[in-house]
């Protein structure tokens, strides 16, 4: 949804269970998932 341009703000809004701090996380495991990915 971020690389589609949605705001955090507006992800945020749309899924109430989710918080602010989550958003590292996500980042983090896309970043290495993304790595794993390309390393094969």
């Amino acid at each position: 949804m971020l690389a589609s341009g949605m705001t955090e703000e507006e992800i945020l809004a749309e899924f109430p269970y989710l918080e602010k701090e989550d958003f590292p996380a996500v980042c983090g495991w896309v970043s290495q998932a993304g790595r794993e990915r390309f390393s094969r």
